[in-house]
């Protein structure tokens, strides 16, 4: 099995990852609605333009160090690949400017979305590290909360997030979805109420 970017660095960008890391962080941090009316847009943009001002004074730092932003990342394994984009990646982790540290921005909570967040990363930190980079940390950053939370990528537990992905890959491939309902799960599901796997505290509702 093997992973990695799907390109070679293409360094530093600036002003140009600059201006795409503000874009970005708009989005998330305004939840962007095509949708909305006049009134909620200049809400979410006024909110957005909050949010954006705080990461900017808190982490102005981040942005001396873009060393790309939006990069694809491939994990192949026996039954199909996985590809998805790590939202910025910055150089110069723990003062060596050839060590890299991945942050995926996020403005939801709850427990259930923070285990998915946290594999994720551990299979960016994976695909780096099998292309040859120097991946020395890996962060949640909480637009909401302007907080940046270390996630664990030491070898043993990116491994054991590597075989998590790949045997869902293989489930996927075989047509196997069984049902893996709990608390933690279900109170997450938006189909909670009409699902008959529901565990049965959360299908009933708040007391």
């Amino acid at each position: 099995m093997a992973g990695g970017f799907s390109s070679q660095p293409r360094g530093r960008q600036v002003p140009l990852a600059e201006s795409r890391l503000f874009c970005r962080l708009a989005v998330f941090a305004g939840r962007f609605s095509p949708f909305a009316t006049a009134a909620s847009h200049s809400q979410l943009f006024k909110s957005a333009l909050r949010l954006v001002e705080t990461y900017v004074t808190d982490y102005a730092d981040d942005l001396h160090r873009i060393w790309e932003l939006e990069r694809q990342f491939e994990l192949y394994t026996p039954d199909g690949l996985l590809m998805g984009r790590a939202d910025v990646i910055l150089d110069s982790e723990d003062g060596h400017e050839k060590s890299l540290a991945i942050v995926d921005y996020k403005v939801s909570k709850g427990e259930e979305r923070k285990d998915r967040n946290e594999l994720q990363l551990r299979i960016y930190s994976h695909a780096g590290r099998r292309e040859g980079f120097d991946v020395r940390a890996a962060y949640l950053h909480s637009l909401s909360q302007s907080s940046r939370e270390a996630v664990t990528i030491d070898e043993a537990v990116v491994a054991e997030s590597v075989d998590k992905a790949t045997q869902a890959i293989a489930s996927i491939r075989a047509g196997e979805y069984p049902a893996a309902s709990s608390k933690k799960v279900c109170s997450a599901c938006d189909y909670a109420r009409l699902c008959r796997h529901c565990e049965a505290s959360v299908r009933a509702g708040p007391e």
